[in-house]
């Protein structure tokens, strides 16, 4: 239904007879047709003082059934040319068709909104009796008969009023669920943009790592491919002056060409392993793991490593037990010690104490298994230490490592479900300290699968 322009003062009046028809409509007679003494009268209710102009009287539009079929096929046809009506008074008896209770539910099964007067009279239907049949209902009002003039037309300008303002809480509630479905379907679409733009963005991220990855991988394998190749072309060159000076090559000059041939070659294998545990962690089962276990076996790994200018003092007395892999926890643990070991300055004479590089294990207020890596080396700059988790980033010579190592213990410690985080002050040291489920805990946390 279209909204309104302007009031509805439409009533249906059933009943079936016509001298009631008449007596309706010279209540509701339009101003200046001799109805100066209801308008005397209406001015007393409403308080109009003396000498003051009366409001405009409302103009209410009759229309007329006899039966309650009649009036049923008249709301219909009011619904359709969308002038329905506001209100309908209809007589309780109508012989010999529907009486008013059957005619008021088959017009408010056409139109449930209409306004309904019931006419009757005190031996007609009790109240108990009208509520069983037609319910409890705000669209129903009871008149007595016989009723006032002034009781009817108030009836009338009550009713129409409250008519219009259902009409118009209803277009107003149908326009906000407009506006909320207008509204979910923007967010709706908006959602599906970001996460359009999310999917693009990881995309854009992932070529953008792989290509620092190949850039990394490419830079790395460069220098010691340099010493193979340059090797292999100087014997190539050789052997294309003949087998006799090929023959008469000095042997240290073969034995140095082979060695750096040899190291080179070497350092491309480490990279590629180290890419292998980087890129293609297996699917280990993990169960509780004890970390003095793999502290000392990392300890066992790096003795070359630590030599005489730092020791390792373990203060792991109670450590709790935690959810890994025991040979991975034990690869972290090692790559941690060897970083702590080439961050810690050469002894300044044979006979100085070695610096010691301390791993400490607690449970933190989160009760998470904690464990720190503490060396007393140089610290490093805060630019370091923003890309110290990046692959192939050392800040060790050229052929003494990889870059990979930091970056395979962030990685393994996602596997875990565990995080790495390091504090470190210019002059003063570094320590890395792990946070690790502990093995009572690990269904709470439990470890995620690495992409390969």
């Amino acid at each position: 239904m279209k909204l309104l322009e302007s009031a509805n003062r439409r009533i249906l009046v059933v009943d079936d007879n016509p001298d009631i028809h008449g007596d309706f409509r010279k209540i509701f007679a339009p101003p200046g047709t001799g109805s100066e003494v209801l308008g005397g009268l209406e001015s007393a209710l409403f308080g109009v003082p003396d000498g003051m102009p009366a409001a405009p009287a409302k103009v209410f539009e009759l229309d007329s059934a006899f039966q309650g079929e009649e009036a049923l096929v008249k709301v219909q046809a009011a619904l359709t040319a969308e002038r329905p009506y506001a209100m309908a008074f209809l007589d309780v008896r109508m012989p010999p068709g529907w009486d008013g209770m059957e005619t008021a539910m088959r017009l408010w099964e056409a139109d449930p909104e209409l306004q309904i007067v019931l006419c009757t009279a005190y031996s007609d239907y009790s109240w108990e009796q009208t509520l069983a049949k037609l319910g409890v209902t705000d669209r129903l009002l009871i008149l007595k008969k016989p009723f006032d003039t002034i009781e009817v037309k108030q009836i009338a300008h009550a009713l129409t009023e409250k008519w219009l303002l259902g009409q118009s809480a209803r277009l107003k509630l149908e326009d906000l669920e407009a506006r909320v479905k207008q509204r979910t379907r923007e967010l709706q679409q908006m959602i599906a943009d970001r996460e359009r733009m999310e999917v693009a963005l990881r995309r854009a991220q992932k070529l953008e790592s792989l290509g620092q990855l190949v850039a990394g991988i490419a830079h790395e394998i460069n220098n010691p491919l340099a010493f193979v190749l340059s090797g292999l072309s100087y014997f190539a060159d050789e052997l294309r002056e003949g087998e006799e000076a090929f023959r008469q090559m000095p042997l240290e000059e073969v034995r140095a060409v082979l060695r750096e041939g040899t190291v080179g070659a070497q350092r491309i294998q480490r990279i590629v392993e180290d890419l292998k545990s980087f890129k293609r962690l297996r699917d280990e089962a993990m169960g509780p793991v004890e970390i003095e276990a793999c502290v000392d076996m990392a300890l066992a790994r790096v003795a070359q490593a630590l030599g005489d200018k730092a020791r390792v003092v373990k203060q792991l007395q109670g450590a709790p037990t935690v959810q890994a892999h025991s040979v991975r926890l034990a690869t972290i643990f090692q790559a941690l010690l060897v970083n702590a070991a080439q961050a810690t300055p050469e002894l300044a004479s044979p006979d100085a104490a070695p610096r010691d590089i301390v791993v400490r294990a607690s449970v933190g207020e989160d009760g998470r298994a904690v464990v720190e890596v503490e060396d007393s080396g140089g610290g490093m700059p805060p630019e370091v230490m923003e890309r110290i988790f990046d692959p192939f980033f050392t800040t060790q010579p050229v052929g003494q490592g990889t870059g990979l190592g930091l970056t395979i213990c962030h990685e393994l410690l996602a596997v875990f479900g565990g995080e790495i985080s390091v504090k470190s002050t210019p002059g003063m040291g570094s320590t890395f300290t792990l946070s690790l489920p502990r093995a009572t805990e690990a269904h709470a946390s439990p470890p995620r699968a690495l992409a390969g």
